[in-house]
């Protein structure tokens, strides 16, 4: 409570010193820049004034259209701060502090904080396990601009996120979640409309998890480590030599370098093409504790933003594309204990367990004329596939998914007020093949396992046909000063075509107030 209290005065004190120039709505200012959307620091030297934003939010999650790692009851609140600040003609700032905390009630399955992320998750053995699940996450970015020569400019931008998360019935886990990613370049102004960048990135993710059983130690609890397509092998939780320890955390960790080259010509075009390496292991790095599992992968995209003004409108194209793939292989060793020695780890070789490839679409369209009014159409896509290798055993898992949204804006004066409603609708649906199963030759294993329930509930709420809708209103209060403080009501309502055949339910519904203050 202590840090909480230090983390809010903060984000007041960060507020107040960034106050400046009034720029009306903050994300639409921030979605109208084409430099601010580009991920080099350096373009910030494009920006000029100020604009922040400050503001507490609570949300209450309900349904049980929900993933493997959701909550069918569940509730979050936060408060921070984020503003972009130039103190001079050389000089840009950008500077932003979050504080969230989570809670929700019949949450199990899943074991890491986001499973999708990585090329291993670890499940509950069974569904009679679910609890409570808690996680706390502090999210700081900073970053500056510097103008070294008139037309050449130097950024560098540093984005740091801290999580604990807290499973409260056995079996007990406890997830701890560091992500830092580090990026610099240089911006050069070729002509006056005409700018080149280049920037280079060094992202680190580490999550660190231990198992625990305090209630029930008279029952045995089995976790099962799924090494892609839900399928894999089945071990007790118990001791420190299974997947999963009770007695040391074991980390998972993703390093990513990369670069990225931009374009833009004077505030009607930005783009971006970026390209990262990844390489990372799950296991402890030590003579006597075994790295389970060694991971490598690739992954590539573009974003580019099209401005094009006319008249006292503003329409605002947006494409972005990403493509990825990644490797697993597992370690095989033993543990070695010499004559008067201590234990050690024998690696004996390396399989190749998984690959997986995955392609990411999205297009958006918006058309912003003047202050009161907006109205946009947004496209997505995503497909995946993966091999799964348990020799002499195979899987192969296949995805897509498809989404469409329309939505407007309308904001007007009301008295001393101004109210800003927005609605949303959007439909999707999905297809694929859940599991495709085979072997090299004809055998039979005792301890290779499919995990059905799971595999069936997971690919159901992913490519399952929805329809749904969101709606928010805005009241934003008489400005005082360079402030202007609002009040926001939304809420969010996705229902499944047809009846589900393996989740538990086909609606969710998420309720949303925020008190803000742009700046």
């Amino acid at each position: 409570m202590t840090l909480r209290s230090y983390l809010m005065a903060a984000f007041i004190l960060a507020g107040v010193s960034a106050a400046g120039q009034d720029r009306g709505d903050y994300a639409q200012f921030i979605a109208s820049d084409p430099y601010l959307y580009l991920s080099n620091a350096a373009f910030m030297d494009c920006f000029q004034g100020r604009i922040g934003t400050m503001s507490s939010d609570f949300r209450k999650m309900d349904g049980d259209l929900i993933s493997l790692s959701e909550s069918p009851d569940a509730w979050q609140g936060g408060a921070g701060t984020e503003s972009y600040y130039r103190t001079g003609e050389r000089l840009a700032f950008y500077g932003k502090m979050h504080w969230q905390h989570f809670q929700g009630r019949e949450m199990g399955g899943q074991v890491l904080m986001d499973p999708e992320y990585n090329p291993v998750n670890f499940l509950e053995s069974t569904t009679d396990t679910k609890g409570i699940k808690k996680r706390e996450t502090y999210d700081f970015a900073g970053g500056l601009s510097l103008r070294l020569f008139p037309r050449l400019a130097a950024g560098i931008r540093v984005d740091y996120t801290s999580a604990d998360q807290t499973k409260v019935k056995d079996p007990r886990f406890s997830n701890v979640w560091m992500d830092i990613n580090v990026q610099g370049g240089l911006m050069l102004r070729v002509t006056d409309k005409f700018i080149l960048g280049a920037s280079a990135t060094y992202r680190n993710t580490l999550e660190q998890i231990k198992g625990g059983i305090y209630g029930t130690t008279d029952r045995q609890y089995f976790i099962q480590t799924d090494k892609g397509g839900f399928y894999g092998t089945v071990a007790e939780l118990a001791g420190d030599y299974n997947y999963i320890s009770v007695n040391n955390s074991r980390p998972m960790e993703n390093r990513f370098t990369g670069i990225a080259l931009q374009v833009a010509v004077g505030k009607v075009f930005s783009s971006e093409f970026w390209g990262h390496t990844r390489n990372g292991y799950y296991g402890r790095k030590s003579s006597s504790t075994a790295t389970f599992f060694e991971l490598k992968g690739a992954e590539a995209g573009y974003r580019g933003k099209l401005l094009i003004p006319f008249g006292r409108s503003l329409h605002a194209l947006c494409l972005e594309a990403r493509a990825e793939s990644l490797t697993n292989n597992e370690n095989k060793f033993r543990y070695v204990t010499p004559t008067g020695q201590s234990t050690v780890v024998d690696y004996t070789g390396q399989d190749k367990v998984l690959s997986r490839s995955a392609l990411y679409a999205n297009a958006t369209y918006t058309w912003y004329l003047g202050s009161g009014f907006a109205a946009g159409i947004s496209a997505g896509t995503r497909m995946r596939s993966g091999k799964t290798t348990l020799y002499p055993f195979w899987r192969k898992t296949k995805d897509s998914y498809s989404q469409a949204e329309v939505w407007s804006r309308f904001s007007f004066p009301a008295g001393k007020l101004r109210i800003t409603a927005q609605m949303h609708a959007f439909a999707g649906s999905g297809k694929g093949v859940p599991k495709n199963d085979g072997s090299e030759f004809e055998a039979v294993s005792t301890s290779i396992r499919s995990f059905d329930t799971y595999l069936y509930r997971q690919f159901e709420y992913d490519t399952a046909a929805r329809a749904g809708g969101k709606v928010s209103v805005r009241c934003s209060l008489p400005s005082f000063g360079k402030f202007t403080p609002y009040v926001q009501a939304g809420d969010c309502f996705v229902s499944l075509v047809a009846a589900p055949e393996y989740l538990d339910g086909s609606s969710r519904n998420t309720a949303t107030v925020i008190l803000g203050c742009n700046f």
